[in-house]
């Protein structure tokens, strides 16, 4: 059984753990602006560094530009069966007052960690929810705003496996570095996504013309 093992498992206080989530934090942040000409490549960067900096299944999601609609599109996890389970998951775009729990998070702009008892989950869940939960034996869920001058761009679902610790303030502090970093190469891959779009719309305007 996969568990998330990652900088959260080892628990570092002093010198050493400091060390470590500064460089997981900076790796991270060069990964992001490098792939930010690409959004569709940025958000598997983002959800596979969390991942890997953490230990646990990493999804991203986006909320629309409009602030109405929220979209999970990508995860990641180092077994890539689970990550084949959770693409069910994935893509499905809802209105963002219908997103369960996350509608929290995403007007408080506050991270929630949800304890989870997979053999004792809510009777509303669904039942494809309610089989990823117990197949996987997840036992928490981290959820973090991603926020970018000032706007709510999407969010981090991490989800930890059975064998791991919980979450500690050490762990909510690193996703909450990385999720600041992630949010604005999010950001910053849209506006440069909205500027190749109005160049392409004009550049076909102009070769229109007789």
């Amino acid at each position: 059984m996969p568990t998330g093992d990652g900088l959260a498992d080892d628990n570092q206080h002093g010198p050493a753990g400091v060390s470590a989530r500064t460089a997981a934090i900076a790796e991270a942040a060069e990964a992001f602006h490098e792939a930010v000409f690409d959004l569709d490549i940025l958000l598997h960067v983002v959800a596979e560094r969390i991942s890997r900096a953490t230990g646990d299944f990493c999804s991203v999601a986006l909320v629309s530009p409009d602030g109405k609609r929220f979209q999970p599109l990508v995860a990641y996890h180092s077994d890539p069966m689970l990550i084949e389970d959770s693409r069910q998951f994935l893509g499905v775009s809802m209105d963002v007052e219908a997103a369960g729990v996350w509608v929290r998070v995403l007007k408080e702009r506050r991270s929630l960690i949800i304890p989870i008892d997979p053999d004792h989950l809510p009777p509303e869940m669904a039942p494809h929810q309610v089989r990823h939960m117990k197949r996987w034996r997840v036992r928490e869920a981290a959820l973090i705003p991603l926020i970018a001058h000032d706007k709510v761009v999407g969010g981090l679902n991490l989800n930890r496996l059975e064998g791991s610790p919980p979450f500690s303030p050490d762990d909510i502090e690193l996703l909450e570095s990385l999720g600041a970093r992630a949010a604005r190469a999010i950001a910053n891959a849209r506006l440069l996504q909205a500027h190749k779009q109005t160049t392409g719309e004009l550049e076909r305007e102009v070769q229109a013309d007789p």
